[in-house]
């Protein structure tokens, strides 16, 4: 019987014997994203640190990001951190002290 991806993934994961090994990804840059999805995206780094709507932009590269995952049948959808997302009202790069 085929395992479902959840199943699949959480089977390897408590270091058991899955029925293929799960394929997923560290994480897809931006323009394999874009290949994948036809979603633009721009930029190297699904990572949004600064400029004008970073938090939409991390959310939307967020969700290219998965359609992708499930476009190529990964068994997992990676969690990149990205502090973008802990705050709308705040910018992680203005915090940034270069040389303290």
């Amino acid at each position: 019987m085929s395992m479902s991806h959840r199943e699949r993934f959480l089977t390897s994961l408590e270091i058991r014997e899955p029925d293929m090994v799960p394929i997923t990804d560290l994480g897809l840059d931006p323009p394999i994203v874009e290949a994948i999805t036809g979603k633009k995206l721009g930029g190297l780094s699904m990572v949004v640190v600064s400029g004008e709507n970073s938090w939409e932009a991390s959310i939307r590269n967020r969700i290219a990001m998965s359609e992708a995952c499930i476009k190529l049948d990964f068994d997992a959808i990676p969690a990149i951190s990205d502090y973008s997302l802990c705050s709308k009202s705040i910018n992680p790069a203005s915090s940034l002290k270069v040389g303290s």
